[in-house]
């Protein structure tokens, strides 16, 4: 085994615990971060230049930073809806649906549930039933839960209409 990575076992052996309890202690830790944190340091050991222990640490460091912030960016740029809107998809059901109680909305909607998974692709009937689910959700608020730009999501929630319009056997306004 090359020396570098005997001197890494030896400082993971030593440090990880403490390591992973002062990052616990300062509210600072993020397992998934932690382990991608050694992983990267590991396979990025340099092989011409010895490293000691106290140059481990300081890279660990470093990176974990690097990557903790990375990690609370990444995790911002989504929106977590209060209901859990997935599940609802899944069930067919929205909060507006069972409100109507047999109104004409509601009588259509079955119809337009059917039409829509036979002539649209999956991911388009997916958000088509979470545009259908949520009425009141605006389109930024959407987009930033699905993780696409307002403008596209825009565009393809058009295409749907339109789809839906030319496939549905009567005229409907969406």
């Amino acid at each position: 085994m090359e020396p570098n990575k005997v001197i890494y076992h030896f400082w993971i052996d030593v440090c990880y615990r403490k390591l992973a309890d002062s990052l616990k202690a300062n509210n600072l830790y993020n397992e998934d971060v932690f382990h991608d944190t050694l992983l990267e340091i590991y396979s990025n050991l340099p092989e011409q230049v010895e490293i000691s222990v106290s140059k481990c640490t300081s890279l660990f460091v470093q990176l974990y930073r690097k990557k903790f912030l990375q990690n609370i960016s990444k995790e911002s740029r989504y929106v977590k809806f209060e209901t859990p809107i997935l599940e609802l998809i899944v069930s067919g059901s929205s909060p507006e649906e069972e409100e109507n109680n047999g109104e004409a909305e509601a009588d259509i909607l079955p119809h337009l549930k059917k039409v829509a998974n036979r002539v649209l692709s999956p991911d388009e009937y997916r958000l088509f039933n979470t545009y259908v689910a949520y009425p009141t959700v605006s389109i930024r608020k959407l987009s930033l839960y699905i993780g696409i730009p307002c403008s596209i999501l825009t565009k393809q929630i058009s295409k749907i209409k339109e789809t839906i319009r030319n496939n549905y056997p009567i005229t409907i306004n969406i």
